[in-house]
């Protein structure tokens, strides 16, 4: 009995541990957020995050918005955003400044046309 129990706490350590790890922001600088504008290259739609590809002029970002749970609640569609559109997104960038990657997003904005979303981080 108490072996299946040690068993079943190391099993469940090492799944906690995994689901951790994905959600983590380490690499992010979480504290110093900036604004990226450039154009959408692509718009995916993918389990379990939207990622657009955005092409600033100094480089091609990938930049993870949500997942898809919370586009619906924010009513935000496959067609909200588009190739070509330009936009200015403001989020956290990594500490590694070759890795250019933006998550914890807090707002985009399309100039075109005055359409913006944004959230409040904790």
């Amino acid at each position: 009995m108490l072996r299946t129990l040690g068993v079943a706490l190391v099993i469940t350590s090492f799944f906690a541990a995994a689901a951790s790890a994905h959600h983590s922001y380490g690499a992010f600088d979480r504290e110093h957020p900036v604004s990226i504008e450039g154009q959408v290259t692509q718009v995916v739609y993918g389990n379990p995050h939207v990622v657009i590809s955005l092409q600033a002029a100094d480089a091609m970002y990938s930049v993870e918005w949500g997942n898809l749970n919370q586009m619906g609640q924010w009513n935000i569609t496959k067609n909200t955003l588009a190739t070509g559109d330009r936009i200015v997104v403001t989020g956290a960038v990594t500490f590694a400044k070759t890795d250019h990657r933006l998550s914890l997003v807090r707002s985009i904005q399309r100039p075109a046309d005055g359409w913006s979303w944004s959230r409040t981080m904790r």
